[in-house]
């Protein structure tokens, strides 16, 4: 019959921006990401730029704790665990860029990032061994 206007269109009423959230799980990360990117209709400075650090957090912060609990022998069973981080980060990269945000930025808040929770799981190991 025609097209009567996004007013009238249920699909378009009830469709609402995909969200990310924050959490370790590198799994629900990957599919926040593919979710975020084939969904999002608007970008600007805020959205999904929130949406992609909350998830960035998370994958950092998951590294982070394996960083902690690889202490010598552990290293062998926690480290292979952060390839999973790294992919989920890898794609939270590719989003960046894809939005247009500045990929130059990213990389280097994220190897940044990754270098001081690094220092401070090697310090907290430390701290730890001497209790």
């Amino acid at each position: 019959m025609g097209n009567w206007g996004d007013d009238w269109d249920p699909e378009v009423i009830n469709r609402e921006e995909p969200k990310g959230r924050f959490t370790i799980n590198f799994k629900k990360i990957a599919f926040d990401m593919d979710k975020l990117v084939l969904e999002t209709g608007e970008v600007n400075d805020k959205h999904p730029k929130y949406d992609l650090l909350l998830e960035w957090a998370g994958a950092l912060t998951g590294c982070f704790i394996l960083f902690v609990l690889s202490y010598q022998v552990f290293a062998f069973v926690t480290l292979p665990f952060c390839i999973f981080y790294v992919i989920a980060i890898i794609k939270i990269g590719s989003a960046w860029k894809q939005f247009k945000y500045k990929s130059g930025v990213f990389w280097v808040m994220t190897v940044g990032a990754v270098i001081l929770l690094a220092a401070i799981a090697v310090l907290i190991q430390h701290l730890l061994g001497w209790i």
